[in-house]
């Protein structure tokens, strides 16, 4: 059996069946994509799912650990074996495409979201984030 103890919402799993973590901040767009991408390809269920909310003690939790191990806190992130971690919601796309054999250009819903929703967020997104450390720094 595998021996398990989890670490400020990060699970540290000691076992030959590692399931990949995927690590999702709710309110990121880059997350949906990634999501967008695992459900439309069948791969959902390949994974455990850890979702943390901004501005949340789990939140800073999670960010501590990931600034830890990857130097900044990235969402979303995969733990794709016990304590490594992979993350940037392209990377980890062309990854598990790859490793599959998915052409990501052939899932429809994924296209949608990329080339219209996708941008438009990442603008919200951003500026969102700008008036936010405008208001920190006030």
């Amino acid at each position: 059996a595998a021996e398990s103890t989890v670490s400020k919402g990060v699970s540290r799993v000691s076992s030959k069946s590692f399931t990949p973590r995927v690590i999702l901040k709710q309110e990121c767009p880059f997350c949906l994509k990634l999501m967008i991408f695992l459900h439309e390809a069948g791969l959902s269920g390949d994974f455990r799912y850890l979702t943390v909310h901004g501005d949340t003690e789990e939140y800073e939790e999670v960010r501590s650990i990931l600034e830890e191990t990857l130097g900044e806190a990235s969402f979303p992130t995969v733990e794709t074996a016990s304590g490594e971690f992979m993350s940037g919601s392209d990377d980890l796309i062309d990854h598990y495409a790859d490793k599959h054999g998915i052409d990501r250009s052939a899932l429809a819903l994924l296209t949608y979201y990329e080339g219209g929703v996708f941008p438009a967020m990442t603008s919200l997104f951003k500026e969102n984030q700008a008036l936010k450390q405008e208001l920190e720094d006030a």
